[in-house]
């Protein structure tokens, strides 16, 4: 893959959304090493600063933007100086989230609109601002990093429907622009080692049985994704299986969360994801 995705990337321009750290920041480090100019949108400055760094480092132009992703005119600005920098965008990742954890009444309504804001509302705005572009170009890829989550999981029920609400808008969006040169797709991570993943939360899930993966295993399956035009990319074998059988034995999938809700539970205590 390595030398045929080079070519996809040469030249071309990505925004990663929650650049900053975990898997946003693997993701651009490997567009850029494939020699894409990348920008990194995330609340934090100086981790945005830091993953520019290493990007020019590799031999690449990178471009900053502070944004908060749960405020509109945040995002249009995002997409418009993406715009005004590099004159376009051909790979848009939306990865960033925010993930409030715990039992679903638990979670105060402000921080259900503040996940679904950057999580959801986001993704949607950032793409229909940078959609037509893409279509006029006849070229460009639209990623949206999902969760095996998104068949639904306890203790992280609203981070649950947001990520299978954005494989809907994926999956609906590809058949829309499939003749228009635009590719539209879903990667969906099982447990990742990134800042967001506390050692309470990893030991459970370990315990549970689940294989945690690193960051830039991740970052490779989005090239893969985008490289080979990929519908939809679910990663971990286990989560494979799971997915399916959420789709044709529901109530087997019901009583095996109920025996590991448990664990999800002591995973999720007190969980909330930092900012990028």
């Amino acid at each position: 893959m390595g030398r045929e995705s080079s070519s996809v990337f040469s030249g071309t321009v990505a925004l990663v959304t929650g650049g900053g750290t975990g898997i946003g920041r693997s993701i651009a480090l490997r567009l850029a090493r494939k020699g894409a100019h990348v920008v990194v949108a995330g609340r934090r400055a100086g981790p945005l600063g830091d993953v520019v760094s290493e990007i020019e480092a590799v031999g690449g132009r990178g471009l900053a933007v502070p944004t908060d992703l749960a405020q509109i005119g945040d995002v249009k600005n995002l997409a418009n100086a993406s715009i005004e920098h590099f004159g376009r965008v051909d790979h848009l990742v939306n990865n960033a989230i925010m993930n409030y954890g715990g039992a679903y009444d638990a979670v105060t309504v402000e921080q259900i609109l503040h996940m679904i804001g950057v999580g959801l509302t986001a993704p949607l705005i950032l793409t229909r601002l940078l959609l037509p572009q893409m279509r006029e170009r006849r070229s460009g890829n639209v990623v949206m990093i999902g969760s095996t989550a998104f068949v639904g999981w306890p203790e992280v029920v609203t981070y649950s429907a947001i990520k299978a609400g954005l494989d809907g808008f994926a999956q609906g969006l590809r058949r829309e622009v499939v003749g228009d040169g635009v590719h539209v797709t879903t990667v969906h991570p099982a447990g990742t080692d990134t800042p967001s993943m506390t050692s309470q939360a990893r030991r459970e899930f370990v315990a549970l049985g689940f294989k945690i993966f690193s960051p830039e295993f991740v970052a490779d399956a989005v090239v893969d994704a985008i490289a080979r035009r990929r519908p939809r990319v679910i990663i971990g074998s286990w989560e494979k299986r799971h997915v399916w059988l959420s789709h044709v034995d529901p109530r087997l999938i019901d009583r095996t969360l109920a025996r590991m809700r448990p664990g999800f539970q002591a995973a999720m205590l007190d969980h909330q994801t930092p900012s990028s």
